[in-house]
């Protein structure tokens, strides 16, 4: 039974959540719930994203104890310092792609205990084959700039 509310709107769960994937309108954890805040409190966000945040900072700092230690090879080829921002970017938006998949098939309910083998079977033939596309340009991009062959050789294989 639909009922009206003062301002002429229809207030039944099945009709203003049709419009959704099942999944979502059934799932304990519901986006479309109307009971409760539609957010956590700002200062529970904040607790929670900074602690992800300041902790992959740590870690990614990491990297700088890598270029110090490998730091009289990078001096001797200069050029492999120009294409790292390259071999970071192509890595981080590559693993980007992957987490929206993952979290977009979680939402929708594609992705669950009895699809996972077959959703990790096809990422990893997906790792593979974009690893070959991303790498082939690589290798095309650094002989264009005249690359030394085994600086090429260690852009196009990182």
């Amino acid at each position: 039974v639909n009922v009206e509310d003062d301002d002429g709107l229809m207030n039944d769960d099945s009709s203003h959540n049709k419009h959704l994937p099942k999944a979502l309108t059934n799932s304990p954890c519901s986006i479309a719930s109307t009971s409760g805040p539609a957010f956590p409190p700002f200062n529970e966000q904040v607790k929670e994203r900074a602690g992800w945040l300041i902790g992959l900072l740590f870690l990614q700092s990491c990297s700088s104890f890598i270029i110090q230690y490998n730091q009289t090879f990078l001096q001797n080829h200069m050029v492999i310092v120009q294409f790292l921002t390259m071999l970071v970017g192509a890595g981080g938006n590559a693993g980007n792609q992957a987490s929206v998949r993952v979290i977009r098939s979680l939402a929708v309910g594609t992705l669950n205990r009895h699809t996972m083998d077959q959703f990790l079977r096809q990422e990893a033939k997906m790792a593979l084959c974009l690893s070959a596309l991303i790498g082939t340009t690589g290798f095309i991009r650094a002989a264009l700039f005249r690359t030394p062959p085994g600086e090429t050789i260690a852009i196009t294989t990182s």
